[in-house]
C-alpha cells in the first residue's frame, strides 16, 4: 500500500499493473508472513509499558 502511495505521488498516472505487483512476482505469501509478524510483535509489546508507545512507531518506519 505505501509502495502505490508513494508512485501516486510521484507520477502522473499508475499503471493497473502497480497494483498486481505482489501477485505478479510471487511475493504476496513472504509479504503477508511478514505483517502477520509485525502484528504478532506488535501486541506482545502492548503487555510492556514503554513497548506499547514506542514499538508501533519503530515499526512503522521498518520497510517491508
Amino acid at each position: 500500500m505505501m509502495r502505490m502511495l508513494l508512485e501516486g505521488r510521484t507520477y502522473d498516472k499508475l499503471p493497473v499493473s502497480r497494483f498486481l505487483y505482489p501477485i505478479t512476482t510471487r511475493k504476496w505469501l513472504s509479504m503477508a508472513k511478514v505483517m502477520l509478524l509485525e502484528n504478532v510483535f506488535l501486541f506482545l509489546w502492548t503487555f510492556t509499558i514503554i513497548g506499547a508507545f514506542i514499538k508501533p512507531y519503530s515499526y512503522r518506519m521498518m520497510p517491508l
